[in-house]
Formats: structure tokens, C-alpha cells, sequence
């Protein structure tokens, strides 16, 4: 069984993490934005999914995104005082936002095979909401793959490794940033050029296989989606 238990983070990594929480708030409050995505899509009976929960999720959006941004400032800028005071963050503090950031990604993820499996009428609110949550994406899986891989309290053997690199080499932040962008840039372009995930114990070799999973099925639907908008367009 993984132990997952937080190991000792330095300033420096905490600093980072609470910058990709930071980014990962901003990109979930931008989201509201985008929450009409669901009320123009049509499930194929001509039902909106509105009439359906008695809401707009339009409206629910526009009453959620000030409240979401005012709590967020408050938390994110809370944690960055006690880092600027030379103070640590306590781990579960981190881990608990971690949970909430993968939550958010299991959701949305669910949210938008939804979105691009129905028919839309507003394609302007369903690419931003699937731009939006690729940010995300990307964002969250660097967390992911750095939490259990560098900040757990077993280090060795690792749990990922990214290929290209050599395994004595310290991995770090960016290099986490850097593939899971990559892994979406391979979306568009299969010829793109980086490192990749790979696994090294079982508990990695799942994770990746997770990762390659919601990577295959957005590239796979991102690219069906496409298709339709043009032939509409023509």
C-alpha cells in the first residue's frame, strides 16, 4: 500500500504549492463564467438540462463567482502571509486543498464529456468552458504527480519518473508543470515534443494510466466536438 503521509516540504516547495492552488482557484472562479455551457446544451429529446433541476446554472454561476472569489483571496492570501512571516503551512492544510482541487477535476471532467457529447447552441460558452478546465487539467495532474512522487514521505523508489530525464536528477516544480502541458499540447499536435509520465510502482503506473485515460478521452472528444462546429460553420 502507498503511504501517502506528507513528508517534510521545504519553503520553497510550499511556496509553489500555494502558487498552483493560487492559479487553480483563479481558473475555478473563472469557470463560473462559463456555467451558461450547460444551460445551452440540449440532450437529445430537446430537454435543457435546466428544466430538468428547476436552475440555471447561468444564474447560479453569476450568484457563485463573487462569493468563490472573496473566499478565495482571503484563504490564498491568509497562507501567503504565513509563508512571508517565514512560518510553515500546516500539511493538511495543503493536502486539504489538494482534495479539493481533485474534486473539482473528477467533476468538471465528468461536466465537460458532457458538454462535448451534446449539441450546443452556443459554442462560445462550451470553448471556454473546455479551455478553462484544460488549464485546470494541467494544473492539478502537476500537483498530483508531484505530491505523491516528491513531497510523500517515501521518496525511494519513486513513484513517477519522466522520461528523457535522468532518474539521479532531481525533479522539479517545473518539470512536473512542464509535461503535464505537454500531455495536452499532444491533444492538438501528436508530434509535440516533451517529456512524458511514466511509472514506476504499481500505485504509478496507475496513476498514469488514469492520466493517459482523461488525456486520450479529451483529445478524442475535443476533436469530434471540432469537427461538428465546422461543418456547422460551412
Amino acid at each position: 500500500m502507498m503511504d501517502l503521509r506528507r513528508g517534510r516540504t521545504t519553503q520553497r516547495d510550499q511556496w509553489y504549492e500555494l502558487h498552483t492552488f493560487a492559479i487553480l482557484g483563479a481558473i475555478r472562479v473563472a469557470m463560473f463564467q462559463f456555467a451558461g455551457a450547460i444551460d445551452a446544451a440540449k440532450i437529445s429529446n430537446g430537454i435543457k438540462i435546466n428544466q430538468v433541476l428547476h436552475i440555471s446554472a447561468a444564474d447560479f454561476g453569476n450568484a457563485a463567482r463573487n462569493p468563490a472569489l472573496v473566499v478565495c483571496i482571503l484563504l490564498i492570501s491568509s497562507l501567503y502571509v504565513v509563508l512571508l512571516r517565514r512560518a510553515a503551512i500546516p500539511g493538511f492544510v495543503l493536502d486539504g486543498l489538494g482534495c479539493w482541487a481533485v474534486a473539482n477535476l473528477v467533476v468538471h471532467f465528468i461536466k465537460v464529456n458532457y458538454l462535448l457529447l451534446t449539441d450546443s447552441s452556443n459554442p462560445r460558452l462550451l470553448i471556454g468552458q473546455v479551455v478553462t478546465y484544460l488549464l485546470y487539467f494541467a494544473f492539478a495532474w502537476a500537483w498530483i504527480f508531484c505530491r505523491v512522487d516528491s513531497l510523500s514521505v517515501v521518496q525511494s523508489p519513486r513513484v513517477v519518473e519522466l522520461e528523457g530525464m535522468d532518474p539521479s536528477d532531481r525533479v522539479g516544480w517545473f518539470d512536473y508543470y512542464h509535461t503535464s502541458f505537454i500531455a495536452l499540447l499532444k491533444i492538438v499536435h501528436s508530434s509535440a515534443k516533451g517529456l512524458n509520465f511514466v511509472g514506476v510502482s504499481k500505485f504509478g503506473r496507475t496513476l498514469v494510466g488514469i492520466h493517459s485515460f482523461m488525456v486520450f478521452d479529451l483529445a478524442g472528444i475535443a476533436l469530434a466536438r471540432f469537427y461538428q462546429l465546422v461543418q456547422k460553420s460551412l
